[in-house]
């Protein structure tokens, strides 16, 4: 959650081996959009690459496209999927979630565009085919997924689905 990144935990965390950062997006409210990507771009100046994540929903799909502008003009990637409908707070609502394969084909060909210049990260394959899987939705499993998720209350979680009471502060990188 890029509402939360300040200088000195970035350098901190760059010195302890941070060398990517990923802050989701959870808003499209315009001042929302700017935190984010603020938090992000001072991930960037701290010499770690960032990068801004979002999910496709059928409210969103429209804005994707300018967003990955925007992050791209403060020298932050751009990487979504379509929203997860899953486990958590979005089961049961596919239909008026997922957006149709027709909005999701023209999202991803505008991203495939994006791409050729660096400013996407989601990999070309991904972009191709993710509108061809009708339901794209995933379950996090805490067993084996390896990311960490920024909460919307600061502390980190293995995924959106499961949390924990640590704080970014309090975590150690591996070597």
């Amino acid at each position: 959650n890029g509402n939360f990144l300040q200088p000195a935990p970035l350098d901190r965390l760059r010195t302890n081996g941070l060398d990517s950062l990923t802050v989701s997006l959870h808003t499209y409210y315009p001042q929302g959009i700017r935190k984010v990507i603020e938090g992000a771009r001072l991930a960037a100046e701290s010499r770690v690459v960032s990068a801004v994540q979002t999910v496709m929903k059928t409210e969103t799909a429209d804005s994707l496209l300018g967003i990955a502008n925007v992050a791209a003009r403060n020298g932050v990637l751009f990487s979504t999927g379509i929203v997860q409908t899953k486990g958590g707070v979005f089961s049961g609502k596919v239909d008026e979630l997922i957006p149709s394969r027709e909005k999701q084909e023209q999202v991803f060909k505008g991203l495939i565009k994006l791409k050729r210049y660096g400013i996407v990260r989601n990999n070309m394959k991904h972009l191709q085919d993710a509108p061809k899987y009708a339901g794209n939705s995933w379950v996090c499993d805490a067993g084996k997924d390896n990311f960490l998720h920024i909460g919307a209350t600061g502390n980190v979680n293995v995924c959106s689905d499961v949390r924990t009471t640590q704080t970014i502060d309090e975590v150690t990188l591996a070597e």
